[in-house]
């Protein structure tokens, strides 16, 4: 029960932390990863330690302990009220030796443990304090899911969904102008996007490994932005105010080139024309 309790109580605290990351701040997903494997980690090592494996030994599943370690266990909850009494009585029974001297010296151990209640070994006092322990995240659960249920829904998607990009939302809206986003390769290519929201801004910028760059304004809320040599495939955001957007991807493709050309000619009649001629 008591390693239950704490179980409980760590994945929980660490959850509810990791929540609130994740719900206050757009992490990126790296970030997000490492806190969802880090709680599954967490949650796996502390159900291994405290759950399962006493669980395996109250079912006598695996290695099991020695009667003699018992009985030493047993000694350290009752200190002097028990000594070395259960013990000298197990190295008896486990003694070859048949007579009638070492069966009264048994019964006579076994006599005196019988006034002992076992049941006191459990420790009830530690099990009150994992208890109580283990009530703080739960109170801050259940208050959460009370006051602010989104933040606890919202934040655990995040972090489940650690691969997906989250992005605060943006009041400025925007539409992409172009009908492809695929150039040619060292060709120029040119980006239009226009404001379609009752704001518009009055300068927007395009992101590209990390680095801003000015939009050109136009008319009507419309911007544009001029790569001159399309050397490789661009990811972008665009960022209007403290506002990025999700990422773009400009894809490219390579200029088709004419290595040879066949032409046929079939001259009409009236013009002497024979058969077809190739050229």
């Amino acid at each position: 029960m008591q390693g239950l309790l704490s179980t409980f109580a760590v994945s929980c605290a660490l959850w509810l932390g990791f929540v609130a990351l994740a719900y206050f701040y757009f992490l990126s997903t790296d970030v997000r990863f490492l806190l969802m494997y880090s709680l599954v980690s967490v949650l796996a090592f502390f159900a291994i330690k405290d759950v399962v494996r006493p669980l395996l030994k109250l079912l006598k599943i695996g290695s099991r302990i020695s009667d003699e370690q018992a009985a030493q266990i047993i000694g350290l909850h009752f200190n002097d009220e028990i000594d070395d009494k259960l013990l000298n009585a197990i190295y008896l029974l486990n003694d070859d030796a048949d007579n009638e001297l070492i069966l009264a010296s048994i019964n006579q151990k076994s006599a005196k443990l019988k006034g002992f209640n076992f049941l006191q070994a459990i420790p009830v006092e530690q099990i009150k304090k994992a208890l109580k322990i283990a009530l703080i995240p739960t109170g801050i659960l259940l208050l959460l899911l009370a006051t602010k249920p989104s933040m606890i829904s919202t934040g655990t998607q995040r972090i489940v969904a650690y691969d997906t990009e989250f992005v605060p939302e943006n009041p400025y809206q925007w539409e992409l102008l172009n009908t492809s986003l695929q150039g040619v390769r060292n060709d120029p290519f040119e980006l239009n996007i226009k404001y379609t929201g009752a704001e518009i801004p009055l300068e927007a910028y395009i992101e590209i490994k990390g680095k801003s760059h000015r939009l050109v304004q136009g008319k009507n809320g419309s911007f544009h932005y001029i790569i001159n040599h399309l050397t490789e495939e661009v990811h972008f955001k665009i960022k209007t105010g403290i506002y990025l957007s999700q990422s773009h991807h400009i894809q490219i493709t390579d200029r088709p080139k004419l290595s040879g050309i066949n032409i046929s000619i079939n001259e009409p009649s009236y013009l002497g024309g024979g058969s077809a001629q190739n050229y």
